[in-house]
């Protein structure tokens, strides 16, 4: 009996697996003369039809925008059936871009994202031409403005780099001049976002060099190139204000508007350059000269900028408290905070868009993709039933004996699929109460608390106060200025909660050493000494942000809890397949009873600085759910009176070789 049943066993799967291959033999088939076929279509004529028709209606009245997108959505399905054809999966990648420039235009980050990623990703990869390099430098420069627009600088530089490198050696044409040009003016004005104004300056120049050096190439767009030049320059004139040199920022301002203040230049920016003078005039109680420009600005066609109007009340403000009108500024004060508080709030949304959003879109995208093979293979679907009808027949009989185990199995996992929705449910409903009750009480605190600092600032650089009242001015806003450091935190803290944050290869010794410079200048405020101890080349997979935000807070804390002349040394090991990164100073240590403490939520496990500093409690709380979501671990090792250690553990990247 047991070989009869083994015999029949071997028929079956001999059977199976001749019907199995005749399936595959006519599904290759009748999809390769459907590829045949589809080919034969002039398939470029189709996709500039769409692309018209999507220019068209993006720029057509906001009732009309949804037909872009529509559009788009064809000339992705156009597309997507020759992803992997050499002759049009550019035109594939170009699709996505399409589609991710009009969520560009609506502000829809996360979903613009999604189909810059895909259209990355779509490229062949043994793809190396230059129309090629020219598609991955565009999709770079999206994703740096749209990392600059979130205040993710670090980030955008990154994609910058990336969008200049893809154009090192491709051609001479204006495509590589027009974005090597405006990504190196990008470059600085992150930089300038960092207040970093000497790096800023650097790419300033080096932007205005490739201006002039290459710019003769193209004498008929000499128009674009003087107006490329002036927006240089009214970029140095920031970065040179930011160095506290009023006299080239004034220069460069002055350049600016010299060229594009003209007609038919870019008079908008030119506007724009009008207000940085305006507020720089007013810092040097110039105020006639900067009524005649705000005048100017007041009087202007041109529209200006929501920031830009912002600025301009702020300036005012200034200019009438100068002058002893302090109703006037107290009431162009309140419009500015109202305004930027409207601007903030906006902002949030744009800075924490929803990512379910950019899901949705992806699983529409694989919904169309079914579709289509669905009816490409609409005239063998008869023929793939009956094949499908015998190949279960055929298995029906070695599943039957377990069914009644798998029917068991999924009444159990459905059972504990509920109780796990349920227990997801009510986490969520808790989260999303905590971040409502954290963004009433932001809400509640920030408007007082701007307005307390605001006066207090106007009431400090007024002349013949007496020294007791300077001093408590003073007091008053440093207060506000911790308070709203509070604020931040908490909700910062929520962040690490609710936003799953984007990682990359990271070079470790780069981003300690860095780091440690921008700490520099605090810790030479007590005489203190940064030091950074060699160590071996390693790289991590981590979001570089969330990691230096770990690194700083732990040694704006070092600095905090050392003497005057005290030495602080950070160094780096490998062990294992962790690197471990410590961070030494011989401070006044943490007593023992606090150490457990010390890295809870709002902690009371708090001191003083060793001048006097005030702590906060939420950097090393937040700093532990950094580590933490980064699957490392934090601790420290103290002792009171002689200094401590903090310890910081993370996997090491061991996918390729760390940059020395």
């Amino acid at each position: 009996m047991k070989t009869s049943w083994n015999r029949q066993e071997k028929m079956m799967v001999g059977v199976m697996a001749c019907l199995l291959g005749l399936w595959l033999l006519i599904s290759c088939s009748h999809k390769k003369q459907n590829e045949h076929e589809r080919v034969s279509v002039n398939i470029t004529r189709q996709f500039d039809t769409l692309d018209i028709k999507i220019g068209y209606f993006a720029d057509a009245p906001r009732n009309q925008y949804d037909s872009a997108y529509f559009y788009a959505d064809s000339l992705i399905r156009l597309m997507a059936p020759f992803s992997n054809s050499r002759e049009y999966n550019l035109l594939y990648a170009r699709s996505f871009v399409r589609k991710a420039d009009l969520f560009l235009f609506e502000k829809r980050f996360e979903e613009a994202c999604l189909y810059l990623f895909m259209a990355r990703k779509s490229l062949l990869s043994e793809a190396d031409s230059c129309v090629y390099a020219q598609l991955k430098s565009t999709i770079s420069g999206r994703l740096a403005n749209i990392s600059y627009s979130q205040g993710r600088y670090f980030e955008a530089i990154s994609s910058h780099l990336a969008s200049l490198k893809f154009l090192e050696s491709c051609g001479s044409g204006f495509f590589r001049f027009y974005t090597i040009q405006g990504t190196l003016d990008n470059l600085g004005l992150c930089y300038s976002a960092l207040h970093q104004p000497d790096s800023a300056l650097y790419f300033y120049n080096k932007a205005l060099d490739f201006l002039n050096k290459e710019g003769p190439a193209f004498p008929d767009r000499r128009h674009f190139i003087e107006v490329a030049k002036a927006v240089v320059y009214g970029n140095q004139g920031t970065a040179w204000l930011m160095k506290g040199d009023t006299l080239k920022a004034e220069q460069a301002f002055i350049r600016n508007i010299s060229i594009n203040g003209q007609k038919d230049y870019a008079e908008q920016d030119a506007l724009i350059t009008r207000v940085k003078l305006a507020a720089l005039y007013i810092a040097g109680n110039r105020f006639a000269a900067a009524d005649s420009l705000l005048s100017f600005i007041d009087s202007s066609a041109i529209p200006l900028p929501a920031p830009g109007q912002l600025r301009i009340l702020k300036m005012k403000a200034e200019r009438e408290n100068k002058k002893g009108n302090y109703r006037q500024a107290h009431e162009d004060l309140l419009k500015y905070i109202q305004g930027k508080n409207a601007l903030d709030s906006a902002n949030i949304g744009l800075m924490h868009a929803n990512l379910q959003q950019g899901l949705d879109a992806l699983h529409q995208r694989y919904e169309v993709q079914a579709m289509q093979r669905k009816t490409e293979l609409s005239k063998a679907w008869l023929f793939i039933v009956l094949l499908s009808l015998l190949i279960t027949s055929a298995v029906l009989y070695f599943t039957i004996k377990s069914r009644k185990a798998a029917r068991l199995h999924a009444e159990e996992s459905q059972r504990h699929g509920k109780q796990l929705e349920m227990v997801l449910e009510a986490v969520e409903k808790s989260n999303h109460e905590y971040a409502q009750l954290l963004r009433v009480v932001a809400h509640d605190l920030k408007n007082p608390l701007s307005v307390i600092y605001m006066l207090t600032e106007l009431m400090t650089v007024q002349e013949g106060k007496p020294a007791e009242d300077l001093e408590m001015l003073q007091l008053i806003r440093g207060a506000s200025t911790n308070m709203n450091t509070i604020i931040r935190d908490l909700l910062q803290s929520k962040s690490q909660v609710e936003n799953n944050v984007r990682r990359e290869r990271t070079d470790l010794p780069l981003l300690l050493r860095q780091s440690v410079d921008l700490l520099k200048y605090r810790a030479n405020k007590k005489q203190q000494r940064l030091v950074v101890d060699a160590g071996p080349a390693c790289a991590v997979y981590v979001n570089y942000e969330e990691i230096w935000r770990v690194i700083n807070n732990l040694l704006v804390n070092a600095i905090k809890f050392s003497n005057e002349k005290g030495l602080i040394r950070v160094n780096w090991d490998i062990k294992d397949s962790a690197v471990v990164i410590q961070i030494e100073d011989d401070g006044i240590g943490v007593p023992l009873d606090m150490q457990e403490r010390i890295f809870d939520q709002l902690t009371q496990a708090q001191r003083t600085g060793t001048s006097g500093e005030q702590p906060f409690g939420m950097g090393l709380y937040i700093s532990r759910r950094i580590v933490e979501a980064h699957n490392g671990r934090i601790w420290l090792e103290s002792t009171e009176g002689k200094g401590s250690i903090f310890f910081v553990s993370l996997p090491v990247d061991t996918s390729g070789i760390a940059a020395t």
